[in-house]
């Protein structure tokens, strides 16, 4: 069972995707944030940029919606004890159905030092699957199947501010904090056999609300049709406040519990410091190229967590290693005319996790690495005086691969190991307009 619910989490955390927020030409352009203009959607960008923007103000508007998933999956799984042997086995997940959409707002105010500019988005992502773990096991030649049936849903609130400051003719800095609110919510059922016979129920749910925040600084130089900017990150500091409900029934009388209304309450300072540097170049006053990477520095922390057991549930601590990662971007943007400009470009991002857990009962190890790539496409047309519509598209490919060790009491040990990859369309629509 404990394979099983490890399993269930990990395909869980790796729907996670990585999400983009449309923000005019610079996110078809790669999601550059460093370097080159993008009007009010400069407030979730390099805040150094608000201060160069060649309009006093401006506001926008994005959606995003996710019409399209592909997904492939794969996983292995080894048990060993000293009194069972494992004769065959089977894994099996049902294709999952999956949501996102996202609305936003941005808007910016300038004089000729200083600037500000605030952004605001909501995001809703949702998901559901089932699986089947099946392995019988000798002597006495059984046959133990575990059916799960899984949804969760993630609604996420962010939140930014950011100050420019031109110090000079070619040189600004600026600061910007941000604040995310997530409510994640997560249930799960659980039904086993022995043979044809029907053994226990479970049902499991978890609601989290997690705050974290973060302080950004940056700055860029100009000389000419050359651009450098660089940001830096100071990590990321959360509190997660979650809500459990697990209802258990076991039909043989051995292990029951029905429990609920129970909360946890963890803090950590969950990801490490870290910087991103870019340039860009005007070839011709119609094509500019960018480019950008950079790095997160490795941080361990621990949570709280609750597990229940017939006699109610009891506190351990699991440990995270965020081991870090590095990212890229580069793109281009064609302007066509003074009313029409298109832009492509491509991103990458790989990190890894790697977590370890003791209860009771058992002790977890699990390692996790997650490579992300998008191809993007953007149009931008001026439909009015001062109006402009950007349209934005991209196909995003996120791959997960999860190996992980259990050691139970009595000698009993589980391996499993999970590859997933997931291709996304993604499509944006953003409203910019000038005052």
């Amino acid at each position: 069972m404990k394979i099983f619910k490890g399993i269930g989490a990990l395909l869980c955390a790796a729907s996670m995707g990585g999400s983009v927020i449309a923000q005019g030409l610079s996110s078809s352009m790669g999601g550059i944030t460093t370097v080159v203009n993008d009007g009010p959607m400069d407030a979730i960008r390099n805040p150094a940029l608000l201060v160069r923007e060649k309009k006093t103000a401006g506001i926008g508007l994005s959606l995003m919606y996710r019409p399209y998933v592909s997904q492939s999956l794969s996983a292995d799984m080894d048990v060993q004890s000293p009194w069972l042997s494992f004769e065959d086995k089977e894994l099996s997940f049902v294709d999952p159905e999956l949501f996102m959409a996202l609305g936003g707002c941005a808007a910016y105010y300038k004089t000729d030092r200083h600037s500000v500019a605030f952004s605001f988005s909501q995001s809703r992502e949702s998901e559901s699957g089932g699986s089947l773990i099946r392995y019988d096991v000798s002597p006495a030649f059984t046959t133990i199947r575990f059916f799960s049936d899984k949804e969760s849903t993630t609604w996420k609130s962010e939140g930014f501010v950011s100050y420019g400051f031109r110090v000079g003719d070619g040189f600004s800095v600026g600061i910007m904090f941000q604040l995310q609110r997530k409510v994640e919510k997560s249930g799960e059922t659980i039904k086993s056999y022995f043979d044809t016979t029907y053994v226990t129920f479970e049902n499991r749910g978890r609601t989290s609300f997690i705050h974290s925040s973060t302080v950004k600084a940056g700055a860029l130089y100009v000389a000419g049709r050359f651009q450098a900017g660089l940001i830096a990150s100071a990590g990321e500091y959360s509190f997660m406040l979650t809500d459990y409900r697990d209802i258990k029934i076991d039909y043989s009388g051995s292990d029951s519990y029905y429990i609920s209304d129970t909360t946890s309450l963890t803090r950590a300072y969950s990801a490490g410091p870290g910087g991103l540097a870019g340039i860009s170049y005007d070839l011709t006053g119609a094509i500019t190229i960018a480019a950008e990477a950079g790095g997160v520095f490795p941080v361990t922390y621990s949570r709280s967590m609750l597990s229940p057991s017939t006699a109610g549930y009891f506190k351990f601590e699991e440990e995270t290693e965020n081991c870090g990662g590095f990212f890229f971007a580069a793109g281009m943007k064609y302007t066509v005319d003074h009313s029409l400009a298109l832009a492509w470009g491509a991103h990458g991002m790989f990190f890894s996790f790697k977590t370890n857990g003791e209860t009771n009962t058992s002790k977890d190890v699990s390692n996790m690495s997650i490579s992300y790539f998008s191809f993007r496409f953007g149009i931008e047309k001026r439909i009015v005086t001062n109006g402009y519509i950007a349209l934005f598209t991209a196909a995003e490919c996120t791959s997960i691969e999860v190996n992980s060790h259990q050691a139970h009491g009595g000698g009993l040990e589980m391996r499993f190991s999970l590859a997933q990859a997931r291709t996304y369309i993604l499509g944006g629509l953003s409203y910019i307009h000038y005052y």
